[in-house]
This record gives C-alpha cells, sequence and structure tokens, in this order.
C-alpha cells in the first residue's frame, strides 16, 4: 500500500556514485450495569494535523529540460487510489502551468533530480542548476511539502517506458507518451522510488495511467481559484460555501474527485459538454429515471466497511504487493477488501437497471461501461471463496468473527482446524466470564469494565488486575491473570485462522486482478453517473436552465450561484452581454452596492456551464475561455514581503502575460493601493492593453477618471450598479438596489454617504462636501469645453451595430420572418440613435414637431 506517511525513508539520500551519462543528440537532457462487562480494548493513533490534512495525496516525480526554454515532465501517483497520471508540457519561467497542474493532484512529497548529480555544479557557468533550484523553492513555497533530491541514475526515460509497458492496463497509452523523455524519464524515478526506498510494487498490467493534456482545459491559477471560492471558502470554517460545496450531492468518492478536478480544471471541448448537459437534462426531464439513478446509486454510498465505497483506492489496496511477512492485520484487511469488492458488484445491476431505456448519449456510454461480463466473472469466483451470509461490519467482535469465517469450510483443512481452535478459546473466556459475572457482553480484546458510581476500587478482591479509569473517569476497567492468559491463546489462534486464509484470499486476488482493467472502467463510469446526478439534484431542486454555448457571454437574471443557496440572503439577479462587439465592461459605483459578488458571478456561471450544470439564470449563454485570470483582492503578503500595491502589480504582470483573445479577465479595483494619479494611469494602460488583445473583461472600479478616458473605445461598455439617495437630513439616507444598469456612474458623493454610516462628525462631512462640490464643478466646466464627444459616439454606435449584426449572422437559428422583425428593429433603434448625435438634426426635428402640433390645434 502507497497510504503510508513520510519517514526516514524520505530522507535525502547520499550520491557517492556521480555518474555522467552521455546524453544522445537525438533526445532532450533531463537535469536533474453496576455488574461486571467485558469492553473492547481500542488503539489510538496520531491524528492528522491540519496540515497534513490540507496536503494532497499524490507522491510526485518531477523534472525540467536543462535548455533556456522550460519543458517539464510530471509523474504523480495518488497514494490513497492508485491513480497514476503522466503529463508533460512546456511552461514559463514562473511556472504558471506547473503549479496549476499540481494544484489539480496536490503532492504530499515531490521528487526531483539532485543538483550534485547533474554535470558541472558551477551556477555561473550552468544557469539550468539555478533553474532547478528555483523551481524546487517556488514548490516548496507554494504547496510546503518535503521535496526529496534523487540521483541521476533514478531518471532514464528507457526504463521508464519499460515500467509503463509493464503496468499500462490500455496500452494506448505509450502511443502518447512514447516521444515525452522528461515524463517517461519522472516515471522511472516515481516507480524506481518506491520500490526502492518504500518497497511497494505492482503486479503487472494492474495500474491505471492517464496521461493528460493540459491544453484540453482552461487555465486557473491558485490564487484565482482562492478568491473565487471554488473549492474551498475563505472563510474556512465553512467549507461548504464554495462552488465544490454547493455541486458536490456526490455519493461516492471516486465523483467528489473528479467533481474537484473538473471545477479546477473545466473543460474545453465543446462535445463532451453537451453531452453532460445532455445528460442532465434527461434526469431533469425524467424524473421516474433521476430517482431511479439515485436511489441505484445508495447502497455505494454506504456498503463499505468505513461506509462509502471507493473503488479507486478499493483497486489499489488490491493490487499492492509489499515483501514482508504474512501478518495476520493485513490478512485481515484483505478479507475486508474482497467483501467491499464483492458489495460493490451486486450494487452494480439495480444501477444497470435504472439506465435501460436512456436517450443520452453520455448515459448510454456509462451503462455499455457497467455491462461488463467480467464483473459476473469476479462475483462468481468471490462466491465460490467467501460464504455468502458474511457481510461488511465496521468493527468489534462481530467483525473480527465476520473474517474469520469469511473463507468457506472445506476449503482448508487446517483452516477447519484453527477456527475449531479459535472457537473454543472463546468458549473458555465466556465461560470464565460467567463465572464472574453473570451479565456478560463481549468485545473485540477482552477486558472487565463498570461504572465509577458502581464500584468502590479499595474494596475489589485481589484477583483483579490493572484496575485503570477510562471513558473520562466514568468507569473503570480491570483484567485477571486467567483472563489475560485466556485473551493471548485467543489472539494467537486467531491470528492462525488469519494466517490459514492468506493463502486462499491471495489466489483469490489474483483472479480477480485478471480483470482489473474492467474495474478501472467501471469506477470512472460511476464516478461520472454520480456527478451527473449531483448536477441534476441541485438544477432541478433550484430550477436552473440549461446553458448555451456560444461565442458570447449573455445571461438573463443570473444568480450568484452560492449565495443563492443561502439563507436570510435575497439575491438580486443581474443581465449581462459581452460579445466581439462590446467585450470591455467597466462597472462603478459605491461600495457594497454588488460590483465584487457581480465579477466572481460571472466567473462562478461559466465554470458550471463548462464542466456541464445547469447554471441560475431565466438564461445563459457562454463563451469557451482557454483561461480564467483575476485580480480580485486587495491584501499584502507578508511572508513575500509584498505590499498591497507591489502584490496587485505582481498579479497584474501575471495577467498580461498569459492573456489572450479568448481569456476572460476579472479586474477588481485594479491599481488602488498607490496615488489616485498613478493608479490611473496604471489602471489606464492596463486597460488599453487588454482592449487591444480583445480579452472579455470585466473591470470593477470607483475611478471615474477611467470612464472618461476609455469612452472612446466602442468595444467599452459603462455599467453601473443603481443606488437612490433620499433626504439628507438622515444620518444614512443610501438605499441600494443591487440591480446593474447601463451607463456611467453619477457623482451623488457616494462614499460621503457611507461615512455618515460609520459615524464621522457631520461638520467634517460636510466640509468634504464643500470641496467635492467645488471640484465637481471645475471637471464640469472643463467637460463643457469639450465638442468633440459626439464624433466618437457615432463610431461606437456604428461599430456595436455591426458586432450586433454578425452575431446574428453566426449564431441566430430565428426564422425568416422573425429575423427581418429584429433586423428592422435594429435599424429604426440605429437611426434613433445616430441622429442624437447631430444637434442641429435634433433641433430641427423639434421645430418641426412643434409646427406640426400647432397646425393640429389650429
Amino acid at each position: 500500500m502507497l497510504n503510508q506517511a513520510p519517514s526516514s525513508s524520505w530522507i535525502k539520500p547520499t550520491n557517492n556514485n556521480n555518474s555522467s551519462s552521455n546524453d544522445h543528440t537525438h533526445r532532450p537532457r533531463t537535469q536533474g450495569s453496576s455488574s461486571f462487562r467485558i469492553k473492547t480494548a481500542t488503539t489510538s493513533g496520531r491524528g492528522m494535523t491540519a496540515k497534513e490534512k490540507e496536503r494532497g495525496e499524490f507522491l510526485v516525480a518531477l523534472i525540467q529540460n536543462r535548455g533556456l526554454g522550460r519543458e517539464v515532465g510530471v509523474v504523480g501517483i495518488d497514494k490513497e487510489t492508485g491513480d497514476c497520471v503522466v503529463s508533460q508540457f512546456p511552461d514559463t519561467q514562473t511556472y504558471v502551468k506547473t503549479i496549476h497542474h499540481l494544484t489539480v493532484h496536490p503532492p504530499s512529497a515531490i521528487l526531483m533530480v539532485s543538483r550534485r548529480s547533474l554535470h558541472h555544479s558551477t551556477s555561473a557557468a550552468h544557469p539550468e542548476t539555478d533553474a532547478n533550484s528555483i523551481l524546487a523553492k517556488c514548490l516548496e513555497e507554494v504547496f510546503e511539502v518535503p521535496i526529496t533530491m534523487l540521483e541521476r541514475r533514478y531518471w532514464n526515460h528507457e526504463e521508464g517506458a519499460r515500467y509503463l509497458d509493464k503496468l499500462l492496463t490500455r496500452t494506448a497509452v505509450m502511443v502518447s507518451v512514447s516521444t515525452k523523455y522528461y515524463a517517461l524519464s519522472a516515471c522511472c524515478a516515481l516507480f524506481k522510488y518506491l520500490e526502492e526506498r518504500t518497497q511497494r510494487f505492482f503486479i503487472p498490467r494492474s495500474l491505471r495511467i492517464r496521461f493528460v493534456v493540459p491544453d484540453g482545459t482552461v487555465m486557473i491559477d491558485t490564487e484565482t481559484a482562492r478568491q473565487l471560492e471554488l473549492v474551498v471558502s475563505l472563510d474556512q470554517s465553512k467549507t461548504k460555501l464554495c462552488l465544490f460545496g454547493l455541486l458536490n450531492h456526490c455519493v461516492t468518492p471516486m465523483a467528489q474527485r473528479i467533481l474537484r478536478m473538473n471545477i479546477l480544471q473545466p473543460l474545453t471541448d465543446l462535445n463532451t459538454i453537451e453531452s453532460r448537459l445532455d445528460a442532465v437534462e434527461e434526469c431533469i426531464q425524467s424524473e421516474e429515471r433521476f430517482f431511479a439513478i439515485k436511489e441505484s446509486l445508495k447502497p455505494l454510498g454506504s456498503g463499505g466497511i468505513s461506509g462509502r465505497i471507493d473503488l479507486d483506492k478499493l483497486i489499489h489496496l488490491l493490487i499492492s504487493t509489499e515483501n514482508k511477512l504474512p501478518d495476520p492485520k493485513r490478512t485481515e484487511g484483505k478479507i475486508g477488501q474482497v467483501l467491499s469488492l464483492r458489495t460493490l458488484i451486486r450494487s452494480i445491476a439495480p444501477v444497470k437497471d435504472a439506465l435501460e431505456g436512456t436517450q443520452s448519449g453520455l448515459i448510454a456510454a456509462i451503462r455499455e461501461f457497467l455491462r461488463v461480463p467480467q464483473l459476473e466473472e469476479m462475483d462468481r469466483a468471490i462466491s465460490e471463496t467467501i460464504n455468502e451470509d458474511v457481510i461488511t461490519a465496521k468493527g468489534g467482535i462481530y467483525s473480527r468473527n465476520t473474517r474469520a469465517y469469511a473463507v468457506k469450510a472445506d476449503r482448508s483443512p487446517l483452516l477447519d482446524v484453527a477456527r475449531e481452535t479459535y472457537k473454543e478459546n472463546t468458549s473458555d473466556i465466556i465461560e470464565l466470564c460467567n463465572q464472574l459475572s453473570g451479565n456478560v457482553y463481549l468485545s473485540l480484546s477482552y477486558a472487565f469494565e463498570v461504572k465509577a458510581c458502581d464500584i468502590n476500587v479499595d474494596a475489589l478482591p485481589r484477583i483483579f488486575t490493572n484496575v485503570v479509569k477510562v471513558k473520562n473517569g466514568r468507569a473503570f476497567s480491570m483484567m485477571t491473570l486467567d483472563l489475560k492468559k485466556l485473551n493471548r491463546r485467543m489472539q494467537d489462534s486467531l491470528n492462525e485462522v488469519y494466517l490459514m486464509s492468506d493463502l486462499i484470499i491471495d489466489e483469490l486476488r489474483c483472479e480477480i486482478l485478471k480483470h482489473v482493467a474492467s474495474l478501472y472502467k467501471v469506477s470512472e463510469a460511476l464516478a461520472l453517473l454520480d456527478m451527473i446526478v449531483s448536477f441534476s439534484h441541485l438544477s432541478t431542486a433550484c430550477r436552473y436552465v440549461r446553458p448555451e454555448i456560444t461565442g458570447a457571454l449573455a445571461v438573463k437574471n443570473g444568480r450568484h450561484p452560492i449565495l443563492d443557496r443561502m439563507k436570510d440572503v435575497q439575491v438580486v439577479p443581474n443581465d449581462v452581454y459581452a460579445a466581439d462587439g462590446a467585450n470591455f465592461y467597466l462597472i462603478t459605483g459605491p461600495n457594497m452596492s454588488g460590483k465584487s459578488v457581480f465579477i466572481r458571478q460571472v466567473a462562478l456561471l461559466n465554470i458550471m456551464a463548462m464542466i456541464g450544470c445547469f447554471v441560475p439564470a431565466e438564461y445563459a449563454s457562454f463563451p469557451i475561455p482557454d483561461s480564467i485570470l483575476a485580480r480580485l483582492s486587495n491584501d499584502d503578503d507578508i511572508t513575500q514581503n509584498l505590499s498591497t500595491f507591489a502584490k496587485e502589480m505582481r498579479c497584474a504582470a501575471y495577467i498580461l502575460s498569459m492573456a489572450t483573445c479568448k481569456s476572460l479577465v476579472l479586474l477588481d479595483e485594479l491599481a488602488r493601493g498607490t496615488s489616485p494619479e498613478e493608479g490611473f494611469v496604471i489602471a489606464h494602460a492596463i486597460s488599453e492593453e487588454l482592449i487591444e488583445r480583445r480579452c472579455l473583461v470585466i473591470f470593477a472600479t470607483h475611478m471615474k477618471e477611467l470612464t472618461e478616458s476609455l469612452k472612446f473605445y466602442p468595444s467599452v461598455t459603462f455599467q453601473h450598479f443603481k443606488v437612490d439617495i433620499g433626504d439628507e437630513k438622515q444620518d444614512f439616507n443610501m438605499r441600494f438596489f443591487h440591480r446593474l444598469v447601463e451607463g456611467q456612474c453619477e457623482e451623488s458623493h457616494y462614499g460621503l454617504e457611507l461615512a455618515k454610516m460609520v459615524g464621522l462628525p457631520l461638520d467634517l462631512i460636510q466640509e468634504a462636501m464643500t470641496i467635492s462640490e467645488e471640484l465637481a464643478k471645475r471637471k464640469l466646466k472643463d467637460k463643457q469645453e469639450l465638442e468633440k464627444d459626439n464624433v466618437y459616439r457615432r463610431r461606437k454606435i456604428c461599430f456595436r451595430v455591426v458586432a450586433q449584426v454578425k452575431q446574428a449572422l453566426r449564431h441566430s437559428n430565428l426564422p425568416e420572418e422573425e429575423l427581418r422583425e429584429y433586423l428592422l428593429k435594429l435599424q429604426e433603434g440605429f437611426v434613433d440613435e445616430l441622429s442624437q448625435t447631430f444637434p442641429e438634426l435634433v433641433k430641427e426635428g423639434v421645430n418641426q414637431a412643434g409646427d406640426e402640433q400647432g397646425t393640429a390645434a389650429f
């Protein structure tokens, strides 16, 4: 098994053999009651610390090239489930993709090439050595996990290919990785480390190894995922107040893992997204089918030894072998694994029945994955070895007896004799207990227990020893010398039963492992089905709608998905439309009006659509971005000695280095950490760059200067959150509507109104109001001197109309007559808006209307 914490085997090895192999030119180089009763004696281990719980379960081997480029090979294996992920990709000098990949597959430890084993250790002459050090330090800071350096002999791509060819259940993966020399080198290091350092081996053709291509997913960096609260709430005490907590109605751990991975890496393949949406829609429209599938999955959530059945983890335990002597505890675990597998196999038949007659292509494919004949062969092999009346149990004497009598009788005469001995020893213990107390309760390891209020310890006979307080002092536990002897004899006989059962169970496991590839298929199918049912459950309960995948962002009455599920929170729906002609949203409004919530809402809805879930809105259409880039927080970073402004500038530089025309960029109060003048010019320059790249940008700001400097760009759309200013004599007279409306935010001294709410002196506020009004008059005077605004307005109107016509041409499915009416209305609106930019025509139209009214009156 791989579920051991790193111990002394993780110590950095001493490199006494600094070999230097010659690299071939045809491949890249790698671096490196008051009466007595009997109780259970339990053993308590050290619980996991909070830091350990935050860490992942992947043991990761990572290697990069030694050239100027950044080609990284990463291989990770889940220590709980045995899921192995292989990947190789080009990265930037900041290792953004590497960190993102490890965020999706969180490591518990990382293996890298030892710097001592690299050719020439002089960093000045060989900068690749420094690059390896930078990557190691970066990973240590980000993930806070130990990094083990391995000698160069561990990293061999040819031996790595042999490992994969030996362990793969799907040989098609070799086609993808045959030329990925860094990934193959990492495979060699990973499996050689497991064999030499931890004594872990795998049966041939037993591992599910996946080659992951990062290009098929949406890029979401770690900080963006944290600020959007995708898998963890910013208030970590409320872990369900995040997107994962909202969507997670899964009953199986496999589905929870795939859901988390999909949230952090949404899909970009349109056919896959549409097939998931079709499956969710069928479950919603057919309530009978939905409840049938949901009920059929319930046994998987309660049929295991520890509750839910984790098939991935179960497969990993079945295929793992250790070079150790037989151990009764391990034998007991093997029996429990077989019992859990039998429960799962027999729980699949109701699932297949519930999927009959489906119209969804994805659900039909899942049904075919579950129709593997190998499951019947495994069930038959288990039935020939394991008693039918044996069921899984969580613990205690019943659990031990279940495992002791799990193998059928007559399979081994020696096993039958060992069981008879165990039965006689147990009877002797019961007879002894009956002599001392008429009210006996049997447990795993035998001891006498009595309530503290019902006993005088000093008056106990000398026969009782080891009198100790238990259960927080509410009871006493004690033993006798005869009971200790009988306990030892009973335990020895039970261990003998287990050891006799070990060979039979191993034979059964070998028979099962012939069909391990089928188990992997079943695991994937059940996980995907469970996730679809989870989406359907949420979409039905909250009346979500199916999103469309187009080239435009268009949401009508969209709601923040997390706030929408919170009690005592009234969510105000809002609209958003952004396409080629209007892809830069500049949003203004006072504090607490809803700007930050709206920005996060757009991103969360888009992610929900990309993973195949319905969304909270009346209508929703989304593009497929290649990345979601965000700068949402305004806090500093003491650990890295970064002020608020320095941190947001570093984030802005990262966004500019990654943004493309398909990116979704979210900016909240950019450049607020410096002076207003510098903040404005920086924000304007960044905005211009993003406009030029034609990114889809939603920018929330208090800088009203940006509304003036960016109004000449046709693709910029101004929106603001509506508020109402009431009686100025009141202490606080501002009313928030949390409603997004078109246009720029009017100057109404929002900050001063909010200052009243916190109790600032009124004379101070009045003085600030006077100064603010004087400054506003000066700005108005300067504004009236500009006469060129109408020219820019005309250009913007024309640009928007052209974009709307193109959008109708590309994505409209309207009948011909309805399309003609739409274009006529668009034409009329275009003429009306354009005429307003010609003052002489407006004046002439007013005069003509007055003349017509006068003639009619006459």
